[in-house]
């Protein structure tokens, strides 16, 4: 408002106010510089929160183009594109960014004007007017410790969105393998309680004509009630897995019910691969990397500490204008650190570096002993499922072949068949759940890792990441 003021006064009232007094030239540069400096200021702008429109409180949007399976690449880049905790992580990071970019700055300069009339100076200048510059210097690394700082603050939130990154992943990946293992089990659980039931209508016919006695009946009907509880159960599992996934994917249940997904591959590692991954972790596991950017921060601090220990200088040049007579004055101040020359801070920041350091070593030796148990645990889990793949589902495909022979030849009864039928089956549906083992027993030994035994899925995980740093 002052500039738009000074710019509607007239050329001519302008040049004879100049011309009368060199004080007045001196008060309206002054005036003009301050209207600048205010013309560039930020200015505040209220974002008020409404939580009715909190994002939890509206429905989720369904999936687009649903159409057949959907890759694991698609569902991964949905699920990280719908994940609140990686929005969340991604903000902080800017924040985290915006505040490196701040702490590089030059400290705010200081201004100070001055004024003064005099009754007993010349009736003709009674009047002085100053003014200077406050300029604070950092001197002793200062400025280089603000910025280390607030860098490794940033590299810590960079890490925190790698790790929110890697969570959904692990969660998307878990929810998958518990969604096709309880499709795979309720189909046979179902296939298994059909012929259950049409046991125990045979064993009830067989009572009726005293081919029986009550006791088969009795045990028939056990086995059909167990059956029916196990199927049900199933069904409760299979929905609370498909709650599972739509939780990971924000989408609504329904659609979950419903959506198609490809199997996950049952990996194929050795203990060499298994050795080179653990090895690379200590490079890329968001663990670790948080762990050595606390330690980097609190020497970081220490160092901001440390530079206390110095005085804080500000060179304050000036110019003033005394009753005729411009001079130009210079002053040095001094801000003094504590009487202990900080040394108390320093030593909790010493201290503080070295519980960063007993944290990193910490770190490293929980994710070796994590990783060697997973290790163990997978290869256990991958040998469980091969074994039973190889003998129980063979032997009982075998008994399966054997029974339908001897019914078409006339050597056996029909309840022979079915209770091979029942038994394959029921083989069927141990093998899906070893099978689910062997997955999440893989999916336990990459979370150690952080990262993903295959290289394409890694890739896919560095270019989300990436566009994520660039807010794409």
């Amino acid at each position: 408002m002052i500039l738009k003021w000074c710019q509607r006064q007239p050329p001519n009232w302008a040049e004879s106010a100049f011309r009368r007094d060199r004080a007045s030239a001196l008060t309206a540069t002054v005036a003009i510089a301050l209207c600048c400096f205010l013309w560039g200021c930020a200015h505040y702008e209220a974002q008020n929160v409404d939580i009715r429109a909190f994002a939890a409180l509206t429905p989720e949007p369904e999936l687009e183009n649903n159409h057949g399976p959907v890759a694991y690449t698609d569902l991964l880049a949905i699920a990280v594109r719908r994940s609140p905790g990686i929005s969340q992580a991604q903000s902080e990071y800017r924040a985290s960014q915006a505040r490196a970019d701040a702490a590089g700055q030059m400290r705010p300069l200081g201004l100070t004007l001055t004024a003064e009339y005099s009754k007993g100076a010349d009736a003709a200048k009674p009047w002085l007017f100053g003014t200077s510059v406050d300029i604070p210097l950092d001197l002793a690394g200062q400025r280089e410790a603000r910025m280390a700082e607030a860098r490794f603050v940033s590299l810590s939130a960079h890490f925190v969105m790698a790790a929110a990154l890697w969570d959904v992943r692990s969660q998307l990946r878990a929810a998958i393998t518990e969604v096709h293992a309880a499709r795979q089990i309720l189909v046979f659980s179902r296939d298994a309680y059909d012929l259950q039931r049409a046991l125990a209508d045979l064993e009830q016919r067989k009572f009726d004509a005293g081919e029986t006695p009550v006791g088969s009946v009795i045990a028939s009907q056990q086995m059909l009630d167990a059956s029916r509880q196990d199927l049900q159960q199933q069904q409760v599992d299979l929905v609370n897995a498909q709650i599972q996934l739509a939780g990971v994917l924000n989408i609504p249940v329904e659609q979950a019910r419903t959506l198609a997904v490809d199997n996950i591959p049952l990996p194929e590692l050795d203990r060499e691969t298994i050795a080179d991954n653990e090895e690379r972790s200590l490079y890329t596991h968001s663990e670790i990397f948080a762990a050595i950017s606390a330690y980097d921060l609190a020497e970081a601090r220490l160092k901001s500490e440390v530079a206390k220990q110095y005085p804080d200088i500000h060179l304050s040049p000036g110019i003033v204008w005394e009753r005729g007579v411009f001079k130009w004055p210079l002053s040095v101040g001094f801000s003094l650190p504590p009487l202990d020359m900080n040394k108390a801070n320093i030593g909790a920041a010493e201290q503080d570096r070295i519980a960063a350091a007993e944290k990193l070593d910490a770190a490293v030796d929980a994710l070796g002993r994590n990783q060697r148990v997973a290790a163990e645990t997978y290869f256990q889990q991958r040998q469980n499922y091969d074994l039973y793949n190889t003998l129980s589902v063979t032997l009982a495909a075998k008994e399966l072949s054997n029974a339908k022979h001897l019914v078409a030849s006339g050597y056996s009864s029909a309840d022979t068949l079915l209770a091979a039928k029942y038994k394959y089956y029921q083989t069927l549906r141990t093998a899906a759940q070893k099978r689910a083992d062997f997955l999440r027993a893989s999916n336990a030994l990459e979370n150690t890792w952080n990262q993903s035994a295959t290289t394409e899925e890694n890739d896919q995980l560095s270019r989300i990441l990436l566009d994520l740093e660039n807010d794409l």
